[in-house]
């Protein structure tokens, strides 16, 4: 092979990992997007059956609940999936500390979910709570579509 021949022969492998990181940021976007989704669902009914002092939408709530755990158990698996490809070049120390944020928060959602199935919270502290967790995944979002950059 002449030295012409191995150089193209490296684009193209560069141009075919280049596309597998596209494809892997559009993969942890569609998710996170899903997930988020989920979550304003969860966030909305749980707002209403705090501010009815948990006589309405409490088994709407347990749906969305449902819902959200869903999606959650789909993009966990492609979050812990960043870890393990640490070094690649499309895995950022700025993706990783996101997703890092998103783990710590995701730690505390069960324990949102019991205050607010006990109504040991507000409206606007679960709210707030909520608003942190999606914002996390926004950042990953758009530092995720930022991997090539």
């Amino acid at each position: 092979m002449t030295p012409a021949e191995r150089l193209l022969l490296a684009a193209k492998r560069c141009e075919i990992d280049d596309l597998e990181h596209l494809t892997a940021a559009c993969d942890i976007i569609g998710d996170v997007s899903r997930f988020i989704h989920a979550l304003q669902k969860e966030r909305g009914a749980s707002n209403v059956y705090l501010a009815s002092g948990g006589q309405r939408f409490a088994e709407h709530r347990q749906e969305r609940i449902d819902e959200c755990q869903a999606t959650e158990r789909a993009l966990r698996p492609r979050l812990e999936a960043l870890g393990e490809t640490a070094g690649r070049p499309a895995t950022t120390a700025r993706l990783l500390k996101r997703v890092a944020f998103v783990w710590h928060a995701l730690e505390g959602l069960d324990a949102l979910r019991r205050d607010i199935a006990a109504l040991g919270t507000g409206p606007d502290a679960a709210t707030q709570s909520y608003n942190q967790l999606i914002s996390a995944l926004l950042s990953v979002v758009f530092v995720s579509g930022d991997m090539e950059n």
